[in-house]
């Protein structure tokens, strides 16, 4: 509502400005998120629900506001495309630590389009079936391998990050 009446107020001002107004929004959502989350480290009440949907909730509007700064083109050139994966990186450790995939899931068109520039470096233009095969293959090693990453992550960390995440398990999942 905030936003729709500053749009009625100030025409244009989310196309020039959206940034500077929703990164703040999708962090305080964030931080919020992770109030929940810490409440409820084991999962297991109503708590990790709204934690799910206040993550799903912030990490569009932290992703896209920090990927369009850096990818000002349609296609980003070499530097672009070397921080977009930085970015990536740092939003995957993000997520191993609080054990949340939806930075992943906002990330990923800008993955595309970082592996495109890259593939594009020579001279012939990768297929767009390319790209995406490729962005799959990293969320399917993710996904394989999500626990054991996980669970060395949170050793590396400061016990005053890891004691307060969900504990990494590393039990075989149970068939349904």
């Amino acid at each position: 509502m905030l936003v729709g009446g500053l749009e009625s107020i100030f025409p244009n001002i989310i196309t020039g400005l959206g940034g500077l107004i929703f990164l703040p929004i999708g962090l305080a959502v964030f931080v919020l998120a992770m109030l929940f989350d810490t409440s409820d480290r084991e999962r297991r009440t109503r708590r990790t629900d709204i934690a799910f949907w206040l993550h799903a909730l912030a990490a569009p509007m932290v992703v896209h506001p920090v990927m369009q700064n850096i990818i000002k083109g349609e296609t980003p050139g070499p530097v672009e495309a070397a921080l977009t994966l930085l970015v990536f990186i740092g939003l995957s450790l993000v997520a191993l630590t609080i054990d949340r995939r939806a930075v992943l899931v906002s990330s990923l068109l800008y993955l595309g389009y970082a592996i495109y520039s890259v593939l594009s470096a020579g001279n012939a233009l990768p297929s767009t079936s390319m790209v995406v095969l490729l962005v799959g293959a990293v969320v399917l090693a993710m996904s394989f391998a999500w626990r054991p990453l996980r669970a060395g992550l949170l050793k590396l960390l400061p016990a005053t990050i890891s004691n307060r995440v969900p504990p990494a398990h590393l039990a075989p999942l149970k068939a349904n």
